[in-house]
């Protein structure tokens, strides 16, 4: 891989900070599942750009966003026993083009936080993945010095949804469970 990347990271005030990136990545000789065993039988691009921001709207309240726009363009070789249809279905469809969050992290005293995320992932059409939001939850204190706990909400939104397909498929549910952090 040959990757370029061009960022810029700004903090108009103490308030505030931006940053945002675009890449391009060359990739050669990527490895190919063929009828014959796996080859060294693609090439191409990827690119896109990343972009993220920091607010503290109070003192003890933080709002961070992030977005991700990603392309893929990746073909066989000439002369590849892979299909060429195959190799662009897989990978100009089976990432993501858009994700998206939103984070809200909050003290509500000295030893209690209180964090939300609502995350947005595309459709994955080459592998029929539908697009998905969701929302996670986390309430955490600080009981000492060295012990943490926490409660935590994952994938809040639906029961379950699915992330990626492949030989089989990765489903991910709802789950709420608690945590403990000893720090010895």
């Amino acid at each position: 891989v040959i990757a370029y990347e061009l960022g810029f990271r700004a903090q108009p005030d103490n308030l505030l900070s931006i940053d945002i990136a675009t890449f391009v990545n060359r990739y050669d000789r990527l490895l190919t599942g063929e009828s014959t065993g796996f080859f060294n039988n693609m090439d191409g691009f990827t690119y896109g750009v990343e972009w993220s921001a920091q607010y503290q709207a109070l003192p003890a309240w933080h709002l961070i966003g992030a977005y991700t726009f990603l392309l893929m363009e990746l073909e066989a070789r000439p002369g590849s026993p892979a299909t060429v249809l195959a190799a662009r279905n897989t990978s100009n469809n089976s990432s993501p083009k858009h994700q998206a969050s939103l984070q809200s992290r909050v003290n509500l005293t000295s030893d209690v936080e209180w964090d939300t995320t609502l995350r947005y992932v595309d459709a994955l059409t080459a592998l029929n993945v539908a697009a998905y939001t969701t929302a996670d939850v986390r309430l955490a204190w600080q009981a000492t010095s060295t012990l943490n706990v926490a409660l935590i909400g994952q994938n809040l939104l639906q029961d379950h949804h699915m992330e990626f397909r492949a030989t089989g498929s990765t489903e991910v549910e709802r789950g709420v469970y608690a945590k403990a952090t000893w720090k010895f």
